[in-house]
């Protein structure tokens, strides 16, 4: 996909980069005395990064932007912690950016694995990258100075110091980053270490592409072809000799690949530049409509269904990092709410647009009540005034909590099968009931989508049938518990219903609300139910005791009469430890 990768091509350095990187931290775990497990090689490595940044700032006298040859990912950090002079310059610098590295080892490790240059599970390149690791410098046959680079990058992979000297003997930092800069093989006419990137990551290749493909994008550079969607074009049109069918899979993909990532990367800038004018605190739906206008969406489905009705799709499952994440977001992009079937979404229109204005629903009263606050008559109130205000309405916070939750909704209901989201458009959303309760030959599966939407019902009275086996936690976070049992264990799986991972509760902590899961018990004093509520709980703390909470004995007790303490040997006897060995 990289234009003039001939010999030009940044990739090729990078990875000589990555893998000089992985040979430093190996050296370093020896002479340092450095346990040589992978959390270690990784901190050793990121230490790399840093030195190599801040070479290439000195030897560019700070001057870097993003989109310069020689730039590397999370420039900004780098950038912030560079200064003039010849103080020594801090090592353990935080990064500023979405990148959360400098030179992408997460980014090259697998293909470095794939290519036979670093062991299989592992951070230690092989022998077959020892040759453009000795020349990553300079030519053996040039003055000799890898040794003396080389004990200088080494000094900035000593955890024990936090800054790196500027010089080290004869040598300074701005001259190792001359030579170890992105476009250092280009500019220092360095062909023979090219030739070794070359053999090694195309002629070597073994996955039988990489080097028939490369050998067309030479073609393609030849022919003034550099532009990556339009080199894959001319793949499939045949213009650089026929594709295998295999070839043809792969240029297929990376084409909707490509043209997705575009747009992708498109709506990101769009989103930065969003919240980068309002101060870096904006609102959310906000965001996304700036990001995401509707009007655009077409274009984006488009490209997803493309990706994932491409025959090699699946093999982003296989990549190491990003890959399996790239898919999930193709996914929900590709389902999202205006990706459903015309008729589908007419019909979902109409039953939100009934929901809306039921009677019982606060829709209508909010919307009134935010257009009266801005002058607009109520005594009549014409329905062309009301239409025009509503772009006005959804900019307010009444609209705008009602734009999440129809958001939400839609979100929901697009996820679901096509048999859920019947069960959603059949069930209780038709009549906007406030609280609802199972009713013969109603399944329990209808009760529980209407339920996990944002919408109405509200209140679910639910009976046996309802407390184990189904998920009702996306938007409750309370439990009413009306009738009791003499089983603790059945009360739990009650509350299990809604105390589950992803709940409303813990989204709402994540979000840093004080907020708690509420457990209510509405008990009569003086009757069967007190008695009843006393003895589960009573269980309850027992056996929260037996399985190694703390004692508190004064809640133990079957009466209201404080019980006499139970020995310290006894209770220690009676515990059971459940921790580790």
């Amino acid at each position: 996909l990289r234009p003039r990768v001939k010999l030009k091509s940044r990739w090729c350095i990078r990875t000589a980069y990555v893998l000089y990187g992985l040979h430093l931290a190996d050296k370093a775990v020896r002479k340092y005395g450095y346990p040589g497990d992978d959390k270690t090689r990784i901190r050793l490595f990121e230490r790399w990064e840093r030195f190599w940044a801040l070479a290439t700032l000195e030897f560019r006298g700070g001057a870097l932007e993003r989109g310069d040859e020689d730039a590397m990912r999370g420039v900004r950090g780098a950038t912030r912690a560079w200064r003039g002079g010849n103080t020594p310059l801090p090592l353990d610098f935080p990064l500023i950016s979405r990148q959360s590295e400098l030179g992408g080892l997460g980014a090259y490790l697998s293909s470095l694995r794939e290519y036979g240059l670093v062991f299989p599970g592992s951070l230690r390149v092989t022998p077959a990258a020892g040759e453009m690791i000795d020349s990553f410098w300079s030519e053996p046959r040039e003055r000799n100075w890898n040794h003396l680079y080389e004990k200088y990058a080494l000094n900035a992979l000593d955890l024990e110091s936090p800054t790196i000297a500027r010089s080290s003997g004869r040598l300074t930092l701005a001259g190792l980053g001359k030579r170890s800069r992105l476009s250092s093989l280009v500019h220092r006419g360095r062909t023979a270490q090219q030739g070794r990137l070359w053999n090694a990551l195309f002629v070597a290749a073994r996955d039988g592409s990489t080097h028939p493909l490369a050998k067309r994008l030479v073609a393609a550079h030849n022919d003034g072809v550099d532009a990556p969607e339009t080199f894959l074009e001319g793949l499939l049109a045949d213009r650089w000799e026929k594709l295998t069918s295999d070839l043809v899979h792969k240029v297929e993909v990376a084409l909707a690949f490509g043209r997705l990532a575009r747009v992708l990367l498109r709506r990101f800038d769009r989103a930065y530049g969003y919240v980068d004018e309002h101060g870096w605190v904006a609102d959310f739906d906000a965001v996304a409509q700036a990001s995401f206008p509707g009007n655009e969406a077409a274009e984006l489905h488009g490209l997803c269904k493309a990706v994932r009705s491409a025959h090699d799709t699946h093999r982003f499952r296989n990549l190491l990092y990003h890959g399996p994440d790239f898919l999930k977001l193709v996914e929900k992009l590709t389902t999202s709410g205006d990706a459903l079937a015309p008729s589908l979404r007419v019909r979902v229109v109409e039953q939100l647009a009934r929901y809306l204005t039921y009677k019982q629903v606060t829709f209508l009263p909010d919307l009134l009540s935010e257009a009266n606050a801005t002058g607009l008559s109520m005594d009549p109130v014409r329905s062309i005034a009301l239409l025009e205000y509503m772009p006005r309405f959804w900019q307010t916070d009444v609209g705008r909590r009602w734009a999440r939750r129809i958001r939400t909704f839609l979100s929901y209901f697009c996820q679901r099968g096509q048999d859920q989201q019947r069960e959603i458009l059949d069930g209780p959303i038709r009549t906007g009931d406030f609280a609802r309760h199972t009713r013969d030959g109603e399944s329990r599966e209808r009760l529980r989508e209407a339920f996990n939407t944002p919408l109405y019902p509200m209140v679910l009275i639910a009976n046996e049938v309802m407390q184990e086996g189904l998920d009702l936690h996306q938007h409750c976070r309370r439990v009413v518990h009306h009738d009791l049992v003499w089983n603790p264990a059945q009360i739990e799986q009650r509350i299990g219903r809604i105390d589950r991972l992803g709940s409303l509760t813990n989204r709402l902590r994540q979000r840093g609300a004080d907020v708690a899961l509420d457990i209510l018990y509405p008990v009569i004093r003086g009757t069967i139910d007190k008695r009843l509520f006393r003895t589960v709980k009573t269980r309850e703390k027992w056996l929260e005791f037996l399985l190694g909470a703390a004692p508190n004995f004064s809640e133990y007790s079957f009466t209201d009469e404080e019980p006499a303490p139970l020995p310290d040997r006894l209770g220690a006897d009676l515990a059971i430890d459940l921790g580790p060995g």
